[in-house]
């Protein structure tokens, strides 16, 4: 080799050198960290059984009688506390009734008649005429 082809030679290792890419090699893989005791105590696990739900309408656990009248022109007494339940009968405005309150507000009229809260109040909707003196 002459020495004309090997300073080209070296001309060219030192260009291919100085552009050529650089190669970042991935890091080595490391394990995970050893899991962590927890230093403070868990809390003591919920239990699983449904919690007792609170009724909407405020419940007597006095089962003295109550008297009620009718509010609307004309209300279903029905065969159980719930709307699903078939009518009995019918109230019309201004009809006095009396019972015991159920825990879901319901009036309980007797043992096969139910009156939803809704259409009654705790006074006489219908005016009482005076009579004054002339």
């Amino acid at each position: 080799m002459t020495t004309r082809t090997r300073s080209l030679s070296r001309t060219l290792i030192a260009v291919t050198a100085a552009t050529a890419p650089v190669v970042a090699l991935a890091p080595t893989a490391q394990a995970a960290p050893a899991p962590q005791v927890p230093r403070t105590p868990l809390p003591p696990a919920l239990p699983t059984t449904p919690l007792p739900t609170v009724p909407l309408t405020p419940s007597t656990d006095d089962p003295a009688t109550v008297a009620r009248w009718v509010s609307v022109p004309v209300a279903n007494v029905r065969s159980g506390p719930s709307l699903s339940n078939g009518v009995v009968t019918t109230k019309t405005l201004g009809n006095a009734v009396s019972g015991t309150l159920t825990s879901n507000g319901w009036l309980r009229i007797s043992s096969t008649q139910y009156m939803h809260p809704s259409v009654l109040t705790s006074t006489d909707p219908t005016p009482t005429t005076s009579s004054s003196p002339r």
